[in-house]
């Protein structure tokens, strides 16, 4: 099984990261509507959703929301939430959910990166164009590789609710991996967590070879200017052509 399969579907994931920063997830969402003049409901599709923060608080502020996600438990969890505006499927993000249909499409807090293979990593950034209308957005917010190689903590432990995290961080061949072991009483459990450390001139072959068109990158959720050596984050802002 893919270890996004076992981990994201776990009970331990949810706990493990537990503690993200709610208002932090929910300022980087304004200033992307701000910044992107969206003043009024557009359709979305929040691919990887996981358990749907970013998809509720966009859908709380009026819009039309998709959110999918190839973990069975995060959308259970997710079609708790629903409303009229606002739905959840298991899905996939390698094929294709819906074509031309979508104003804004959104990868984001490291949704992407995670299959093995790059043409597979490839298909979601296709993918995403198709579902988008003609002249529709898609924003991918991923980590910053070199800031994230020059700052990796390495090892840390945690306990979380009695459950304690051993966790070793690792960067090889261009891959960042997570080992992740777990002591929850008497029992013992271990998972990993693999993305692809692409950099901003990858992300720039692989959007250029999908026909996006890359109108600008930002460092932060502040949306400040990208610096490949300070800034923690990369968001690319990628739009489909008007006409293929």
């Amino acid at each position: 099984m893919a270890w996004f399969k076992s981990w994201f579907d776990s009970r331990y994931y949810p706990i493990l990261y537990s503690k993200r920063n709610e208002s932090e997830a929910r300022l980087f969402i304004d200033n992307l509507m701000n910044r992107l003049s969206i003043n009024q409901p557009v359709k979305v599709i929040d691919i990887g959703c996981g358990r749907g923060r970013h998809s509720v608080y966009l859908n709380s502020k009026g819009h039309i929301v998709t959110g999918i996600d190839l973990s069975t438990k995060s959308i259970e969890e997710c079609k708790t939430l629903e409303n009229p505006t606002l739905s959840f499927y298991v899905h996939d993000i390698r094929n294709l959910f819906r074509t031309n249909y979508y104003d804004l499409a959104l990868s984001i807090f490291t949704s992407f990166g995670y299959f093995e293979l790059d043409n597979d990593n490839i298909k979601v950034l296709l993918n995403a164009k198709k579902s988008l209308k003609p002249g529709g957005i898609f924003v991918i917010d991923f980590i910053n590789p070199v800031y994230t190689s020059q700052n990796l903590v390495r090892s840390e432990q945690k306990e979380i609710d009695g459950i304690k995290f051993k966790i070793e961080r690792s960067l090889e061949k261009d891959v960042i991996s997570k080992y992740i072991e777990i002591t929850d009483q008497v029992k013992s459990f271990n998972f990993t967590e693999k993305i692809h450390a692409y950099t901003i001139d990858s992300f720039k072959a692989m959007i250029k070879g999908v026909q996006l068109e890359l109108l600008d990158v930002f460092g932060n959720y502040l949306l400040e200017k990208y610096d490949p050596n300070s800034s923690p984050r990369m968001i690319l802002i990628c739009q489909k052509p008007t006409t293929d």
